[in-house]
């Protein structure tokens, strides 16, 4: 009895040895996990942090990623501004289709923001992509001169967006209504390329009540875009957001708080704003609720998160989830807004196409007839595109079976473009269609057969 009594306790000792060995030995783990990865100040080492990855848990966060980026050290105070403009690489850049988009697409954008982001992330769009815009303005709840920044007189904090949007929206319509065609808001951790919104807003009317972003599909029955990914409207539906939905409490919500997105989805649908599908002719999303990191890499974004049952149409990852005119990106912290900057504006690969028309030199200055007349030697600017290339053509100019309607598309959007501006594609190759004709009648001369027929010719003359 005594032997049994004393093997149990052995047991019951040696399982908490055990037991205790191993809290003991995930708490000094844990702590030396967190030494390591921190820096001396205490916080989490950037080399251990990842640049974007960063996934909200509601699709209304806001203050989520401002917390992160102060937990990591990654404010950025001081703007930075490129000065190779002169550089030969964009000499071209004033007389692109773009710069004619900007006169005829005019594009307000105004930015939300706050006084405490003004110097942490509001400048960093003021000094990139803001630029691009035709009128830019940022709002706040206190003016700002330097940006400058509007004072709305509206409290600071997350339950005041839904009050400070609609001031907004007030204040552009009251200022600036005539200034521009499309209306632009978007978040200060939001990077836009505006000339891809150009590029989709020019075959709209500013004066049909619609508006773009990505589109959401909850509590609006015909779906609402995301504030994060921002969103664009055209004067006709500002118009109505302002001086109809806004007067009625029965079409849009009197109250200051509000999910800011969800709400004006409401409100312009109740007033007969439509909200438009803005993917491209592919189905490819232009505007994104995430870093680009979070759209390519397949699993990025977990199955269970709430994008996969928020997103309007079915959700793509990998290369196919973007656009090739992307628009934005939403939780953009300022350094990555400048490497955007970089690798959009300022990478030039050598050899391949960096614009839909090219200057290329002449040295022949003969007459050129029309696009379609036998004296031109027609090239479609869209078989120049390496993008089209690789997924249309076996690599050796032959087309691949199946994609003649997706081709037809992408070819109608580049020559809608064209004619919008009247441009001639390569008009500068067609130029030495007669230098090309001359040097094939030459060749032609000197073949066998006109040889012989020649020989042929002496001799009869001859005789």
């Amino acid at each position: 009895m005594m032997r049994r009594m004393l093997t149990v306790a052995i047991a019951r000792r040696n399982v908490f040895v055990f037991v205790s060995g191993l809290i003991l030995g995930f708490l000094s783990a844990s702590i030396v996990l967190l030494i390591l990865s921190s820096d001396d100040n205490g916080r989490p080492s950037r080399s251990r942090t990842a640049v974007t990855g960063f996934v909200p848990d509601s699709p209304h966060s806001h203050g989520e990623h401002d917390r992160l980026m102060d937990a990591e050290g990654r404010g950025q105070e001081e703007a930075q501004r490129w000065d190779d403009f002169e550089d030969e690489s964009h000499q071209s850049e004033a007389q692109t289709v773009a710069s004619k988009l900007k006169e005829n697409v005019r594009l307000l954008c105004w930015v939300m923001t706050s006084p405490s982001s003004v110097q942490t992330k509001a400048r960093h769009v003021n000094a990139t992509w803001g630029q691009r815009c035709n009128i830019l303005i940022f709002m706040s709840s206190t003016a700002d001169s330097e940006l400058p920044a509007v004072g709305l007189n509206v409290p600071e904090g997350h339950d005041n967006l839904w009050a400070k949007t609609k001031a907004a929206f007030r204040y552009v319509y009251k200022n600036h209504l005539t200034d521009a065609d499309w209306f632009l808001k978007a978040d200060d951790d939001t990077y836009a390329v505006v000339e891809n919104l150009r590029y989709l807003l020019k075959d709209f009317n500013p004066g049909d009540p619609v508006y773009f972003g990505r589109r959401f599909r909850p509590y609006v029955s015909q779906g609402y875009m995301s504030g994060g990914a921002g969103y664009v409207l055209s004067r006709e539906a500002l118009k109505r957001f302002v001086t109809v939905a806004l007067r009625s409490a029965n079409l849009c919500s009197q109250e200051v708080a509000g999910t800011e997105d969800v709400e004006i989805g409401l409100c312009l649908q109740n007033c007969g704003v439509r909200a438009m599908d803005s993917r491209d002719s592919f189905g490819r999303e232009r505007f994104h609720p995430f870093p680009p990191d979070m759209h390519l890499i397949p699993g990025a974004v977990p199955k269970d998160n709430w994008f996969w049952q928020y997103n309007f149409y079915p959700i793509r990852e990998g290369p196919d989830c973007c656009s090739d005119f992307a628009v934005t990106f939403h939780y953009i912290p300022p350094q990555l807004m400048y490497v955007f900057e970089y690798l959009i504006y300022h990478v030039r690969p050598y050899g391949l196409l960096s614009s839909l028309v090219l200057p290329v030199p002449i040295d022949n200055e003969q007459d050129v007839g029309s696009p379609r007349s036998s004296s031109w030697m027609h090239m479609d600017p869209v078989m120049l595109s390496p993008s089209f290339s690789r997924l249309h053509t076996n690599g050796r100019g032959r087309y691949l079976p199946g994609n003649r309607s997706v081709v037809g598309k992408a070819r109608d959007d580049v020559r809608d473009t064209f004619r919008l501006f009247n441009v001639s594609v390569l008009e500068a190759v067609v130029r030495k269609r007669r230098q090309f004709g001359n040097w094939t009648e030459r060749l032609r001369s000197d073949s066998i057969p006109s040889k012989r027929r020649r020989v042929a010719e002496d001799a009869k003359t001859r005789s």
